[in-house]
């Protein structure tokens, strides 16, 4: 289902909310990725409703997870590739009935945000995971997350890039994406 609701800035924020029959958590996508259609695909497989929005600004995230919430009553889960996966740890505390947060390729550090803080202050799991071979971020930043929160599961994809080996447009799905998505399906699955 597609949905338009209005930011803090009265700016329009477009999404899709995908709700599979029989969902037993909400999983919100924060950033943007090519892969994000197939990675909600997966995630639906799962029985996971999934929110993919087009926007990556924190009061963005909030009102995407608002809007989500009032339609179902579902455990919740923050799922960030990137900058995203930086937004999804600062977003968390502000998240209720949150039970996990999920990184891809997360920097340590991101522009006006205290992302190691906020790891630190999370009350819920954290699977991090992220690329050995990531060109983009590199691998000591999960490291750097994962020494900063309290509850935390990393996994380092030896043979992955920052986009999982992926390329876009996407129509080969690499080992690496697999293996990334069904880790985090278990890490959702096992929190639901």
């Amino acid at each position: 289902m597609r949905f338009n609701i209005k930011s803090v800035e009265k700016l329009p924020i477009r999404g899709n909310l995908d709700v599979p029959r029989g969902a037993r958590a909400l999983v919100i996508l924060v950033g943007r990725s090519f892969f994000f259609p197939w990675i909600a695909e997966v995630l639906c497989e799962e029985r996971f409703a999934v929110c993919r929005f087009d926007s990556d600004k924190l009061d963005d995230v909030r009102a995407a997870v608002r809007y989500c919430q009032t339609r179902m009553a579902l455990p919740t889960f923050l799922f960030g590739y990137a900058q995203g996966g930086d937004m999804a740890i600062v977003a968390a505390e502000d998240v209720l009935n949150l039970r996990g947060v999920v990184t891809w390729s997360a920097a340590a550090r991101m522009n006006g945000y205290d992302i190691l803080g906020a790891a630190s202050r999370l009350t819920v799991p954290l699977l991090i995971v992220h690329g050995e071979r990531d060109e983009s971020v590199p691998v000591a930043a999960s490291a750097e997350i994962a020494a900063a929160a309290p509850d935390v599961s990393r996994v380092v994809i030896s043979t992955a890039s920052h986009t999982y080996n992926s390329i876009h447009p996407l129509v080969n799905v690499p080992r690496e994406l697999m293996l990334a998505a069904d880790v985090t399906a278990r890490f959702i699955a096992a929190y639901s």
